[in-house]
């Protein structure tokens, strides 16, 4: 067995590291996986103006990575991530630490912290 087939055990095979670009769309997904919030307490909540929210918003619905428990552009609509957002936020989170430092090849639990702004 390789080494890198011992460090990549751990990883689900699923998920390939891919960064996310925009700096608003991390914010609010990130925020997303804290919980459900209406497009109001994302923005207030991420420094983010309301439109600049709205329209991320309306981005990420469009490629499912969030969904709400009403219908697009009802107002106080709770948004929460879907699954492709959660695997959205996995394979953000492999692509940083990827490129942050080489991550050992020795068997353990890490911890990867990530401070953005």
């Amino acid at each position: 067995m390789s080494d890198d087939s011992k460090f990549n055990s751990n990883v689900d095979e699923s998920v390939s590291p891919s960064k996310i670009r925009s700096r608003n769309k991390r914010r609010i997904l990130g925020f997303l996986s804290e919980g459900r919030s209406t497009v109001g307490e994302i923005a207030s909540a991420t420094g983010i103006r309301v439109p600049h929210a709205s329209a991320e918003i309306r981005r990420l619905r469009n490629a499912t990575l969030v969904d709400s428990d009403m219908p697009a552009g009802s107002r106080g609509a709770k948004l929460h991530l879907t699954e492709a957002g959660w695997l959205a936020i996995k394979s953000d989170e492999l692509a940083l630490a990827s490129e942050a430092l080489p991550i050992s090849r020795e068997e353990g639990n890490y911890c990867i912290l990530f401070r953005d702004g």
